[in-house]
C-alpha cells in the first residue's frame, strides 16, 4: 500500500494554523477514525511494534504523515522505533530516500544511507518506503522499488513478494500498515493467510496480531451501526496453526471504535476502544469466549501492547499536545498512569519490543516499558 505526503510548504502558506495542541488533537482523530474504517490500528503506530518477550516486529509506512525539517522544501523527515535497540530515521524527497539508524540511544548514528545518491527536486513528494524489520528497509523512488537487508549499506531492485497460503514462518510478525499481513523481519517478504476469511458482516480486513507463543488473532470491525461510521461491534479470531485454520469465539459484547486488539498469549487478547459508555479495556483469558471489561480515564488509546512481563501497556495523545503513557499490571483489571511527554510536531506513535514509542523529526524518539519514558538522542546534523 503506497502513500504519499501532502505538500508542507505549501500549505503553510495558504492556510492559517489553529494552536499546536488543537492541531494534534485534531490530527490524532482524524487518525483514529481512519484506524477504525480501515481495521488498522495505527499510526504511528504506525511502525510500529506489538511485544512479549519474543520481539514483535511491524512494518511501518510512515510517509503518510510527514514532518518537514524546516530547512528545504520538499524534504521530509521521520523516525520510527524497530525494536528495543534500533531507531531509525528517514530522509526523503521526490529523488530520493536516505535510513540513519542508531542502536546504543542515539549517542552514534550510521550516516545517511539510500538506494540513489540524494538529490534535491522539491515539491510534490511522492517517494514512499517501508520499515520490515530491524535491517530490512524498501524505498519507492521515481516508480522503482529498492530493499535493504542490512540497514542501508547495500541496496538491490526487488519487488514486493506477498506469499498467499503457505504457512507462515515463525519468525513473521505482524504489520501495521496493511490489514491481514505479517512480515518476515529478516527477508521482507510478506505473508497474508487465505483462510482467514472475513465474516459476513465485517466492515474490512482483519487486523492480524501474533502472541509470543504463535498464535495468531485477528479482529474484524463488523458493520457500523452508527451514523458516523465508528460504531462497530468487532469479531474476534484465532488461529493456533499459522493460520492454516481459525476459530471464531463467542460474539463481542459491545460496540468499539477505534479499536486496537492486543495478542497476550494463547487465549489471552485485549481490544482496547471507545465505547458508548467511555473508553474500555476488554479482556478475555479464554480464547474468545467470554469478555470483562473495564472502564478507563483516558479519552481514546492510540497504540496499546504487552511488556515481556505481561504487563498491558497504553498510550494514547492527551489534548494539551502530549503523549501519556498507562499501565496495568494485573491483566487490564485496572491502570494507573504514567508519565506525559512534550513531543515535536509531526510525531507519530507505535509499539516495539514490548514497549511504546512516539517519535518524529530527525530521529527524536521516546520508549516506555513501565510508564517512564526514556529518550534516544537525535541526530545532531
Amino acid at each position: 500500500m503506497q502513500t504519499y505526503p501532502f505538500d508542507v510548504v505549501e500549505v503553510g502558506r495558504t492556510v492559517r494554523q489553529p494552536p499546536l495542541a488543537e492541531l494534534v488533537g485534531q490530527a490524532a482523530r482524524r487518525v483514529r477514525r481512519r484506524r477504525a474504517l480501515l481495521s488498522a490500528a495505527a499510526v504511528a503506530m504506525t511502525v510500529l511494534v506489538a511485544v512479549t518477550a519474543v520481539p514483535v516486529l511491524r512494518s511501518v509506512n510512515l510517509t503518510a504523515v510527514p514532518a518537514d525539517d524546516g530547512t528545504r522544501a520538499g524534504v521530509r523527515t521521520a523516525t520510527a522505533v524497530l525494536d528495543r535497540d534500533t531507531v531509525v530515521t528517514v530522509r526523503y524527497g521526490e529523488c530520493a530516500a536516505q535510513f540513519s539508524v542508531t542502536t546504543d540511544g542515539g549517542r552514534t548514528w550510521s550516516p545517511y544511507r539510500g538506494p540513489v545518491p540524494w538529490q534535491d527536486c522539491g515539491a510534490p513528494v511522492t517517494t514512499s518506503y517501508r520499515l520490515l524489520g530491524p535491517r530490512v528497509f524498501a524505498a519507492e523512488v521515481r516508480g522503482a522499488r529498492y530493499l535493504t537487508r542490512d540497514a542501508g549499506q547495500s541496496w538491490h531492485r526487488e519487488e514486493e513478494r506477498v506469499r498467499t497460503g503457505d504457512s507462515v514462518p515463525p519468525q513473521a510478525r505482524e504489520q501495521q500498515d496493511v490489514p491481514g499481513q505479517l512480515v518476515d523481519p529478516d527477508t521482507g517478504t510478506l505473508y497474508q493467510p487465505d483462510t482467514l476469511a472475513a465474516p459476513a458482516d465485517a466492515a474490512g480486513a482483519g487486523l492480524l496480531r501474533r502472541a509470543s507463543d504463535g498464535t495468531l488473532w485477528a479482529l474484524f470491525p463488523g458493520t457500523a451501526t452508527g451514523g458516523d461510521g465508528e460504531q462497530a461491534v468487532p469479531q474476534v479470531a484465532r488461529s493456533e496453526d499459522s493460520g492454516r485454520n481459525w476459530r471464531w469465539p463467542a460474539p463481542f459484547p459491545a460496540t468499539v471504535a477505534h479499536a486496537l486488539l492486543v495478542a497476550a498469549g494463547p487465549e489471552q487478547a485485549y481490544v482496547v476502544g471507545d465505547c458508548p459508555d467511555g473508553a474500555a479495556v476488554y479482556r478475555t483469558d479464554d480464547g474468545g469466549e467470554a469478555w470483562f471489561a473495564t472502564y478507563v480515564a483516558w479519552e481514546s488509546a492510540e497504540v496499546a501492547t504487552v511488556n515481556s512481563g505481561g504487563d498491558l501497556l497504553v498510550g494514547g495523545w492527551e489534548e494539551n499536545g502530549r503523549f501519556a503513557a498507562w499501565v496495568s499490571r494485573d491483566g487490564g483489571r485496572s491502570f494507573a498512569k504514567g508519565e506525559a511527554i512534550t513531543v515535536p510536531d509531526g510525531s507519530t506513535a507505535g509499539t516495539a519490543d514490548g514497549r511504546l514509542w512516539v517519535a518524529g523529526g530527525n530521529g527524536w524518539a521516546a520508549t516506555s516499558t513501565d510508564g517512564r519514558w526514556r529518550v534516544t538522542e537525535p541526530r545532531r546534523d
